[in-house]
């Protein structure tokens, strides 16, 4: 019985549909994070980033691809297909919930660098404004942004300066606030479905 539950679940795995370049993106090349979701929004947060990486968000996109839609365009109306990567960086429904979340970052990460130099504050605070755009400015793992995925840039390559134990604190704080926004965009998303 083992082994034919073994034989359906690597048959099930092998044929998943890849959305992205058909590989499954690798974790994060940054440091390890704490498991942050240990309360259900988090949760719920983690099964969008996992659904996302499997190509298996029901995005209209996908949708469309399995014959399931009639169109792949967004059902917010900006006159783009519906991607994952769409939505969670480039529609602008979702503007505001991006800047809510930079702004949180921001102030988070300003309480945690009070320590460092004046200069290299400046320069690490300059970057968070484009930490969830498409232009990030930020080293990611797959060489475009991935927050969505849970990923988190590369900190310590980007900002040498800072001490092991800051990277740590500033890659969890801001892959938590990563996760919490997955989890509104997709909420957003799914509760727009069910109103239409």
């Amino acid at each position: 019985m083992v082994y034919i539950n073994d034989k359906l679940a690597h048959n099930h795995a092998t044929t998943l549909h890849y959305t992205l370049g058909d590989h499954f993106p690798l974790p994060s090349s940054a440091d390890p994070q704490p498991f942050p979701y240990d309360c259900s929004s988090t949760s719920y947060s983690a099964l969008v980033q996992l659904y996302a990486r499997l190509g298996q968000l029901p995005t209209c996109h996908l949708l469309f691809r399995r014959g399931m839609a009639s169109s792949s365009q967004c059902r917010f109306g900006c006159y783009h297909a519906e991607t994952v990567h769409h939505l969670f960086i480039l529609c602008p429904q979702f503007e505001g919930y991006r800047q809510s979340t930079i702004l949180d970052i921001q102030r988070i990460t300003l309480g945690l660098v009070e320590s460092i130099s004046l200069a290299h504050r400046d320069m690490l605070m300059q970057t968070i404004p484009t930490i969830l755009a498409e232009e990030s400015i930020l080293t990611w793992s797959m060489g475009f942004n991935t927050w969505y995925y849970g990923h988190s840039p590369d900190i310590a390559k980007d900002f040498p300066f800072l001490s092991i134990r800051l990277v740590h604190s500033l890659s969890k704080s801001w892959h938590t606030s990563f996760i919490h926004l997955a989890g509104r965009i997709w909420g957003h998303v799914q509760r727009s479905h069910y109103h239409v």
